[in-house]
C-alpha cells in the first residue's frame, strides 16, 4: 500500500519541527568538552577499539623491547639500535604509520581524570578487559620511542614516553592491585627509555623537559596506588558477605569464584562448602581482619618478614577457609612495589637535574 505522498509532507513536517526547536544548530564550540570535565577512559576505549596493528605487531614489538632492554643477566648487551627499528624495516614502518594514532594516546594521556567505573560491587568476579590492550599500545609508544630517536627526533621521542607515564599513572585509577602492577609493568619500560634517551640526546633540554612532566604525575606518596588498592582488596572482601547471603552461602561463592578448588580434593573448598550465610560472613571478617594486619605490616620496619608471617598464618588457616582463597601472597607485591618506587624516584631525580 503506497502512502500518499502529501501525508508523508505532514508526518515529516510534524517529526521535524519539535526536534528543530529542542536541538538547535549545533557548533564546535557549543559541544567541545573542557579537558577538566573529560574522562580519559572514554578516549583509551574508542582507541582499544581502533586497528592497531594486531597481535604481530604487538609481538613484534616485544621482541624489540627485550633486546633494547634485555635485562641485568642476558648474555648480549643492549640493542642500542636494533635492525627492526632502522628507516625501511617492517616494524618501523608499521610504528610509522600508526603516528596518528599514538598522537590521539598522547592527546588521551593528557586528560587529568581517568575513571573506567569498574564493577566493584562483582568483587572477585570483576573484570577489567582494558588492562592488556592499554598494556600493549604502553608498549608500543615505547618502541616508536626509540624510532623516532633513532631518526633523530629527540622530542619527539620523548613526548612519546611521556605520554606512556601518563598512561601508567591513569592505570592507578582503577583503584585495584592488578592495575597498580600494570602500571608498574608500563612505567618501568617507558623509565627505562627515558633513561636511554638522556644519553643519546646528550640531555637535551626538550627531553628532560617532557620527561620530567611525565614523571610529574606520579606523586611521592604511594605513587602506584598499591596501599590504595589493598584498602580496596579489603573491602571487596567485605561485600562478599552481601553477595552471599543464602543457606549455601558457602558452595554459591565456590560456583561463582573459586573455579580451580574442588571441595572433593581441596581442603580450603570443603570448609567453605559447608558454610551456611552466618558462618559464611564470620569467615569473611577473619579475611578483613588479615588484611589490616598486612596494612600494618605494610608499613612497618621490615615489611617483608610481616607479610611473609601473615601469609603462613593464612596457610595455616588462622584467619579461616575463605582467607586462605581470596587474600593473595604479597610479599612479592610489596618487593616489586618498592622496588618500584625506587626506580620512580631516581628517575624524577635524573630528569630534573638532581640524580
Amino acid at each position: 500500500m503506497r502512502t500518499p505522498a502529501i501525508l508523508l509532507t505532514v508526518l515529516c513536517g510534524l517529526a521535524a519541527g519539535p526536534a528543530v526547536q529542542a536541538f538547535p544548530a549545533a557548533t564546535a564550540a557549543s559541544v567541545q568538552v573542557q579537558a577538566a570535565d573529560r574522562n580519559a577512559a572514554l578516549d583509551y576505549w574508542r582507541l582499544i577499539t581502533l586497528e592497531h596493528g594486531g597481535d604481530d605487531l604487538f609481538e613484534q614489538a616485544g621482541l624489540t623491547l627485550r633486546l633494547m632492554h634485555p635485562g641485568e643477566d642476558a648474555e648480549e648487551p643492549p640493542a642500542d639500535e636494533p635492525a627492526a627499528l632502522k628507516p625501511g624495516a617492517e616494524l618501523a614502518s608499521a610504528l610509522a604509520d600508526l603516528d596518528s594514532y599514538f598522537d590521539d594516546v598522547e592527546r588521551a594521556s593528557r586528560t587529568p581524570s581517568c575513571d573506567f567505573q569498574i564493577r566493584y560491587e562483582d568483587g572477585y568476579a570483576v573484570l577489567m578487559p582494558h588492562l592488556g590492550p592499554l598494556r600493549k599500545i604502553g608498549r608500543l609508544m615505547v618502541a616508536d620511542a626509540r624510532r623516532l630517536a633513532l631518526e633523530g627526533d629527540f622530542a619527539g621521542a620523548a613526548e612519546r614516553l611521556a605520554a606512556t607515564l601518563r598512561l601508567a599513572r591513569h592505570m592507578t585509577g582503577d583503584r585495584t592491585l592488578i592495575s597498580s602492577l600494570v602500571s608498574v609493568a608500563i612505567s618501568d619500560q617507558a623509565m627505562k627509555e627515558g633513561l636511554w634517551l638522556l644519553e643519546r640526546s646528550q640531555n637535551a633540554p626538550a627531553v628532560r623537559e617532557a620527561l620530567a612532566a611525565g614523571v610529574g604525575r606520579f606523586p611521592h606518596d604511594d605513587p602506584y596506588f598499591v596501599e590504595g588498592a589493598l584498602r580496596v582488596e579489603r573491602d571487596m572482601i567485605g561485600l562478599l558477605a552481601r553477595q552471599f547471603s543464602g543457606p549455601k552461602a558457602g558452595q554459591d561463592f565456590l560456583d561463582a569464584f573459586a573455579t580451580t578448588l574442588s571441595p572433593e580434593t581441596d581442603e580450603p573448598a570443603r570448609a567453605i562448602a559447608a558454610l551456611n550465610a552466618q558462618q559464611f560472613k564470620a569467615e569473611t571478617e577473619r579475611g578483613v581482619d588479615a588484611f589490616d594486619l598486612i596494612l600494618e605490616a605494610w608499613r612497618s620496619d621490615d615489611p617483608a618478614k610481616g607479610l611473609v608471617e601473615i601469609e603462613l598464618r593464612c596457610v595455616e588457616g588462622d584467619f579461616g577457609a575463605v582467607a586462605r582463597v581470596v587474600v593473595p601472597a604479597l610479599s612479592n607485591a610489596q618487593a616489586r612495589d618498592a622496588k618500584a618506587r625506587e626506580n620512580l624516584e631516581a628517575f624524577r631525580a635524573r630528569v630534573n637535574g638532581n640524580g
